[in-house]
């Protein structure tokens, strides 16, 4: 009788231990999902705003070539660019060259666009373009920075 009252003693102290080890070991499992997912969630948030801040330079770029050909319309072969600072809606835009492929026609048009002005991390879009004497496009491509 005495015995197996100590064998029930031993086995709920035991089973209690078996017990607390779980609850321990599932509870970390458990916060190491969940740090993961948080952590994965933060950085698919940094690729969202990296992505809203190439398409924002790169519509800064592409206002500069619209900028560029409208002041050829206007000022016709003497326009060169070299224009560092075109604001644009709440940004700013280079037109970094104009040059004449041939002797005056057609005209290579260099721009950059880089967004935000202001921080550590900027993302940054050149465009290249060759542009005819009727102002039609011939050539457009992205080249790095």
């Amino acid at each position: 009788m005495l015995l197996t009252k100590i064998q029930n003693k031993f086995r709920l102290a035991n089973g209690g231990y078996i017990m607390l080890t779980s609850v321990i070991i599932i509870s970390l499992l458990l916060l190491t999902i969940t740090a993961a997912l948080s952590a994965a969630n933060y950085i698919s948030r940094l690729n969202v705003l990296e992505n809203e801040f190439k398409s924002t330079s790169n519509n800064l770029a592409e206002a500069c070539i619209r900028y560029a050909i409208a002041k050829l319309a206007i000022d016709g072969n003497n326009y060169t660019g070299n224009e560092l600072s075109v604001p644009v809606g709440n940004g700013t835009c280079a037109v970094i060259s104009v040059v004449p492929t041939g002797s005056v026609w057609p005209k290579t048009v260099k721009t950059q666009g880089v967004y935000p002005h202001n921080q550590a991390e900027q993302s940054y879009t050149n465009l290249t373009i060759v542009l005819n004497s009727d102002f039609s496009i011939n050539s457009w491509q992205e080249t790095p920075n």
